[in-house]
């Protein structure tokens, strides 16, 4: 595992040459400005090394991931907040190497367009996916109707 610090929120753990991408940012591993942009460090740190050659990417806990941290939701302009994301995700989407979405728990929201943005995606048998925002009229932020 490499380890950065305490409140790292992206664990990367290499078994030969695949990485294991950890999302842990309890109790949900709600995306965050800050796990969003560790995210994308660890991706650009993998892309760029030449001994893996695929990525698994799950959540730790309970989930894989529940959606964007609504704690950021105040004060701050939505779109700004979904540009990050979208960028990320776009970034993903035409990754250098195959990255699969391990999806168990709930994958909603923000965490089902991570998912998708990923090359491949399985799931447990008792896994939960959707776009709840869907159901107050909102569109997906990261993505997921565009195109």
């Amino acid at each position: 595992m490499i380890e950065r610090g305490s409140n790292e929120m992206i664990g990367v753990t290499k078994e030969g040459s695949v990485a294991w991408v950890q999302v842990k940012h309890p109790p949900a591993n709600a995306l965050s400005t800050e796990l969003l942009t560790q995210l994308d460090e660890r991706m650009t740190e993998l892309s760029h090394d030449d001994e893996i050659s695929a990525i698994i990417l799950h959540g730790e806990g309970r989930f894989f991931v529940a959606g964007a941290d609504i704690k950021e939701f105040e004060g701050k302009k939505g779109s700004d907040l979904a540009d990050g994301g979208q960028a990320l995700f776009n970034k993903l989407e035409s990754f250098n190497k195959p990255i699969v979405a391990a999806i168990h728990g709930a994958a909603l929201g923000g965490g089902l367009e991570l998912a998708m943005a990923c090359t491949i995606r399985i799931a447990t048998e008792d896994a939960k996916l959707g776009l709840p925002e869907t159901n107050l009229g909102l569109i997906p932020g990261y993505g997921a109707l565009s195109d």
